[in-house]
């Protein structure tokens, strides 16, 4: 930066705009002093420093002002530099010719970079447009760190290549990864939801998301793909694409529940994955259980009424503008009870949480875990049921078109609900069973009077979870114990897994249940309800209860509906346009 151009800029500065100094008066006998000295300027408020040639120290330029006690103003004057020249320190000074030099090449070498001008600014402004960068950009914590950290420097800065930033960012979020997996306990199973989007571009992707729950039970939910899909969505190459996935993880032994929404190709999926898997662990007991997404669910129903109303939106375009007009007509709807009111309201919600980035994420953490599943299933029951039994005495034309709607919907809905008692395992009940404030009483209620051949098949269905536990927990004690006495150290676990498979070869020829088991499994069942946090009650009961904790540790991870993939197409319907296609094929995929 030459003279001219410091000049202009100090008088940009907050102190020059306001004030002046006479940065030439250096004559008379303090003509020699000043030789020692540098005049320069605080670079972030312009406030005039001189520095001294011996030991670079700043101090106070002499012809700054101040207040004295009495308040009144007058400069520093030429004393203080004259007494710092005269210090044995500054006098003997000869370390700070190193520093000198540094300051020196940092000089020259600002004076071969383009002047600070307004041209400057300008190109300031071209860079934040021409790359859609939002404005508040330049009041980023970190991005204005960046540029002191760059101004600062005594060197030029190499620049990384594009390349070289999506590799650091790939690497950065695999090591992420890495330290949110390691986190998974010995033994307990990991649940998996996924599902396919295509961008605006026609690019399709397969997002693959990874929920368990940790040693110090909290419930922890990782990325595991972005993957970018080619050729036909049948569930053969859409399985191929989970495998490797979960291949490079390890953690394809460990699957235990896959949530997906109910089209065709994710039943192929199912079965196409359960085959890979057998093959890689050779273990003939291992199956994955498939739960459709309960968002989709509900929206099929909801779909089936709206159809029949002949109220099936026709918007292409989602609002996302919550004005002042919107909460004065929300508050008069709020008065009405027709069903165009209703069905205004509810387009009205959808509206206001759409507006506000704050309010898009409160609502997409209402993750919920499978455990609300059957209870969800039994509100939307009892509140359709309740409709149908007073909307027969209306003689109200759109109330007697809402019965048959409300009809539709609840066949959809029950199509849906009875399929839940020919999963594997039971695995909806089983989860209902592990709330503590429900337990086996949730099906002791008037509601399941008439089912008590279901309820036994439940009970049976929750032991038999447990024996494969127990006979691990049971087994790993008694080779941690040995023939002499306690094994040092961690039992391997490729024993452990060797001799897992075998106990459940046995169990397939023998019914017998351990003693161990029943009682766990009666003194919990049994046992009296408890209105606890789900995740802190079992953290707290897990060295009372340990088999039916690890069993919960497991079941408890399912997640109902695929929110938090859906989270990941609306970031990367943000980041797509045509400038990040590459990205979205080579890094995205990772860093997602």
């Amino acid at each position: 930066m030459n003279h001219s151009d410091w000049v202009d800029w100090w008088l940009e500065a907050d102190y020059g705009s306001k004030n002046k100094i006479a940065w030439e008066s250096q004559h008379g006998s303090a003509s020699e002093t000043w030789e020692q000295f540098e005049q320069v300027a605080h670079t972030g408020t312009g406030s005039p420093k001189v520095m001294c040639k011996r030991r670079n120290a700043i101090l106070e330029h002499p012809y700054t002002t101040k207040k004295d006690a009495n308040g009144r103003v007058g400069g520093h004057g030429t004393t203080t530099i004259t007494r710092h020249l005269q210090t044995s320190a500054c006098q003997k000074a000869t370390s700070g010719r190193q520093q000198r030099d540094g300051i020196t090449r940092f000089l020259q070498t600002a004076d071969n970079g383009q002047p600070f001008s307004q041209d400057a600014w300008n190109d300031d402004v071209q860079f934040i447009t021409i790359n859609r960068l939002p404005f508040q950009l330049v009041e980023n914590a970190a991005f204005r760190r960046l540029i002191l950290r760059l101004a600062s420097a005594l060197s030029l800065l190499t620049i990384p290549s594009a390349d070289t930033i999506r590799r650091q960012l790939s690497a950065r979020v695999k090591e992420r990864q890495q330290d949110t997996l390691r986190m998974l306990p010995e033994h307990t199973k990991v649940s998996v939801a996924l599902d396919c989007w295509t961008s605006p571009f026609g690019q399709a992707f397969m997002a693959i998301t990874g929920y368990f729950i940790d040693v110090d039970w909290i419930y922890r939910e990782e990325l595991l793909g972005f993957k970018p899909l080619y050729g036909t969505h049948s569930g053969a190459n859409l399985s191929a694409v989970l495998i490797k996935t979960l291949t490079g993880h390890r953690i394809q032994d460990r699957i235990f529940v896959l949530t997906t929404d109910n089209a065709s190709n994710n039943k192929t999926l199912v079965a196409s994955l359960q085959q890979s898997l057998l093959q890689q662990t050779l273990a003939s007991g291992f199956n994955v259980i498939r739960i459709p997404c309960l968002a989709h669910v509900i929206r099929l129903s909801l779909n089936q009424l709206l159809d029949r109303l002949k109220a099936v939106p026709k918007n292409e375009h989602a609002e996302t503008q919550w004005a002042c007009r919107q909460m004065t007509l929300a508050k008069v709807n709020a008065q009405n009870r027709g069903i165009s009111q209703t069905l205004q309201r509810m387009r009205d919600l959808t509206i206001f949480i759409r507006a506000s980035p704050q309010r898009r994420e409160t609502f997409l953490k209402l993750q919920l875990p499978a455990l609300g599943l059957m209870l969800i299933y039994n509100l939307l029951f009892e509140h359709i049921e309740r409709s149908k039994i007073q909307l027969p005495r209306k003689r109200v034309v759109w109330k007697k078109e809402m019965l048959t709607s409300l009809e539709a919907s609840h066949s959809k809905l029950s199509e849906y609900y009875e399929q839940t008692d020919h999963m594997r395992g039971h695995i909806y009940a089983v989860c209902t069973m592990l709330s503590p404030d429900s337990r086996f009483q949730f099906f002791l209620s008037d509601d399941w009077a008439d089912t008590k051949e279901l309820r036994d098949q439940y009970r049976v269905a929750f032991r038999e979870a447990l024996v494969p536990i127990q006979e691990r927990l049971t087994s790993a004690s008694a080779s941690a114990q040995g023939p002499y006495g306690p094994i040092s150290g961690s039992t391997p676990r490729s024993y452990l897994h060797k001799n897992h498979n075998l106990v459940r070869t046995q169990k397939s020829h023998s019914k017998v249940t351990p003693g161990l088991v029943v009682d766990e499994l009666t003194q919990y069942l049994d046992g009296n309800v408890t209105d606890s946090e789900l995740l802190s009650f079992w953290r707290d009961n897990q060295f009372r209860f340990p088999a039916i904790a690890a069993l919960a540790r497991d079941v408890l991870a399912i997640p109902a509906t695929g929110a938090g993939v859906e989270r990941l197409f609306n970031t990367a319907r943000d980041v797509c346009h045509y400038r990040r296609m590459r990205d979205l094929l080579k890094g995205f995929g990772s860093t997602a």
